[in-house]
């Protein structure tokens, strides 16, 4: 099993893993603007865009799928879950990672003592249902969140 991955560009090379529920097509025309610079791979996460979904959905199984695709070493920008999946691989693998950027990233999605800048429990918990529930339904509400710059509370 292989993630799908586009390559273009020349330079240093430069992988970007994007969010929950998007593809490797969210980074658009940014990742040609990169390409003037970067030899950019654009990879789809596990179960989106055009890759297939893996048995190990845990961090740590997608990060292994990611570094599958990745290049032998590279400069890596993650946004959001990307950003997650970024910094696991670059603490598991960090001879792969030539630097690490994030957008929207943090080491933790859900409020804990030692981390309150993160999504309150309960809402996440709420979130968690909801897919559950209407996985399109939330996703449209998440999208339209990322949209406005608004936070799901």
């Amino acid at each position: 099993m292989s993630l799908y991955s586009e390559t273009f560009g020349q330079g240093p090379d430069l992988l970007l893993v994007h969010g929950w529920s998007m593809h490797s097509g969210v980074w658009g025309e940014f990742a040609q603007l990169l390409a003037w610079d970067f030899r950019v791979t654009a990879v789809d996460l596990p179960g989106h865009g055009y890759s297939p979904s893996i048995a190990d959905t845990t961090l740590a199984g997608w990060a292994e799928a990611v570094l599958a695709a990745a290049p032998p070493r590279a400069h890596w920008l993650g946004w959001s879950l990307g950003a997650h999946i970024a910094l696991q691989a670059a603490a598991v693998h960090p001879e792969r990672v030539e630097c690490l950027q994030t957008i929207g990233g943090t080491p933790c999605f859900v409020q804990r003592p030692d981390w309150p800048a993160a999504m309150a429990r309960d809402v996440f918990e709420a979130f968690s249902r909801e897919v559950e529930r209407d996985g399109a339904a939330a996703l449209s509400r998440f999208l339209g969140l990322q949209a406005q710059g608004g936070c799901a509370r």
